[in-house]
């Protein structure tokens, strides 16, 4: 344990950006922690047929549930979105014009994220697993893609 610790004073001293965040979230008693995680739509199914997978999604959600009740004291709330399946460039180039009906548009995460930012409201979603389509819906916002969110 001594040498952990004369290690620790040896390395140079520069603040973590989770470190530098968390302060700024706590010192200023408000803000905004988003996750990206799943919102479970069949709680028997397992997601993508893919144990861990389906393990990590919903640990983001949990974590997103647990992060709200231990920064809501601090006025800071945290909320995880659900993307739809994405039109990313890897996505659009492996499917070509054969994207899901309903694919989000890449820029749909950050328009739900600056929804969520101007909403003085945005505590009722503190804790909450919420798909960025039901956003979109609420907020008004909707990308460059024609389609219908998913």
């Amino acid at each position: 344990m001594a040498a952990l610790a004369q290690h620790d004073r040896r390395r140079p001293s520069r603040p973590r950006l989770d470190r530098l965040a968390r302060r700024t979230l706590l010192i200023e008693r408000r803000g905004l922690a988003v996750l990206t995680g799943y919102a479970e739509q069949n709680k028997d199914d397992i997601l993508a047929d893919h144990l861990f997978y389906d393990l990590a999604m919903t640990s983001i959600s949990r974590l997103g549930y647990g992060l709200a009740k231990d920064l809501a004291r601090h006025g800071v709330t945290a909320v995880t979105l659900s993307p739809g399946v994405t039109g990313t460039e890897a996505i659009t180039a492996a499917l070509g014009d054969d994207l899901p009906p309903g694919t989000d548009p890449v820029e749909f995460c950050g328009r739900a994220i600056c929804a969520l930012l101007q909403d003085p409201n945005v505590a009722r979603h503190a804790g909450k697993t919420v798909p960025v389509a039901d956003l979109a819906s609420e907020y008004g916002f909707a990308g460059d893609d024609p389609r219908p969110p998913s």
